[in-house]
Formats: structure tokens, sequence, C-alpha cells
């Protein structure tokens, strides 16, 4: 066997010893359009990740629609259960990441931080990065109480998505967007502008990159 094989296999082999990085992604579901866990789970699926999507809520659209939308806003009653038989079935341990996005009631998101100290608690070294889609331009697009909630969440993040509004109301730092900008605003905080590119960012130094499986010699 030639050495550029041997190489080939022993890299195949290492990369199989690997564990696929697995997401837990807490976000929107719109019956049409692509946001919330219908814009992330493709895109992380593409970049080698595992993805358990919860979706926060089930509306017909986006809510940006000047006639409105319908659908359903998910409690922290109903998360929690999904979380139980997770927790039952042994499926909290190995997450190597907890993704969150749009929430539309204050008990939902309450369950989030009790799910992240479940997540921490069966998968000692998750990342956690919190995208606080709370509203744009100063105006609020989910219920107000939400932001104390937010600023809890924030301060125990791993990672953080900066956006200008909602990065005022949970930080108090003004932020202006610059195109790839990676700032630190509190603490050991991480901060990052695109949840995917931060994801890609991490699946390209954390893990080995994936080997083709029809490669032969």
């Amino acid at each position: 066997m030639s050495e550029t094989c041997k190489g080939s296999t022993a890299a195949a082999a290492a990369a199989a010893a690997t564990p696929t990085p697995r997401v837990l992604s807490i976000q929107s579901h719109t019956v049409h359009g692509y946001v919330g866990n219908k814009a992330a789970v493709f895109p992380l699926q593409l970049l080698g990740f595992e993805v358990d999507p919860v979706n926060s809520v089930q509306f017909s659209n986006h809510t940006g629609y000047a006639a409105g939308w319908t659908g359903e806003v998910l409690q922290g009653a109903q998360l929690n259960a999904l979380v139980d038989g997770l927790e039952s079935n042994a499926l909290l341990a190995g997450y190597s990441h907890m993704l969150t996005g749009y929430i539309g009631s204050a008990s939902f998101l309450s369950a989030v931080l009790k799910t992240l100290g479940r997540v921490r608690a069966a998968s000692p070294g998750v990342s956690f990065l919190c995208d606080p889609v709370m509203g744009d331009h100063g105006k609020l697009y989910v219920p107000e109480e939400l932001v104390q909630i937010y600023r809890e969440q924030v301060r125990v993040s791993d990672f953080f998505r900066l956006r200008p509004y909602p990065t005022r109301l949970t930080t108090g730092r003004l932020y202006v967007p610059k195109p790839g900008l990676y700032e630190q605003v509190q603490g050991p905080l991480r901060t990052t502008t695109n949840p995917i590119s931060f994801l890609r960012w991490c699946r390209s130094r954390l893990y080995l990159p994936r080997i083709n499986s029809k490669l032969s010699c």
C-alpha cells in the first residue's frame, strides 16, 4: 500500500473515532419561509453537525407580514416535557452545542435556562450560543418581560450573537455592526454576528474534517 493510501486510511480511521458534533437547536418554525430552525438545520447538517431541533413557536409565516400570522406560541411546560423525554432516554448526553433563537413566551425562555442546566450536567463540554431575537430599530417584537430573562441568559452564555437593539437591551453597550466583527462585550463572553459562521468555525477547529466514505486505494 502506498504512503498516500496509508495516510488516507489513518485519517479515515481517526475521523470515524471522532464523535460527530451534535446541536440542540431551540428556535422558531414557520410553514412558509426560511427563518429559525428551517434556516439553521440544513446548513448545520451540511457542515457535519447532527441537529436536534425544538420549535419555540409554530407560525404560518414570519411576523413581518402586513396581514400578520397565525399559529402557536409554545410554553415552558411543553419544552420541559420534551427535555424530560430526552433525559429519560439518556439523549441529553453527547451535545457539543446548544443554540437558541426566537422565543415567543416568558415561560418558554425560562425553561430554556432550565434546559441549559440539564444539558450542561449531561454534556459538560457543551457550548451555548444565545441569539436574542427580540426586536430591531428600537422596537420589540416579543413580550417585554423576556428582556430581563435574556439578560440572565446572556450572562450564562458561552457565545452571544450581536444584534444592535438586543445587545443594548441586554448588556447596556452600544453596538454598531461591522462585517465579520468578533468582539468581546463583557467578561469571558465571546460574541458573533452570525451563528452559522460561528458553528462552521467551531467545526473546523474542534473536529476533524469529514472524509469521503467512497475514497478507496
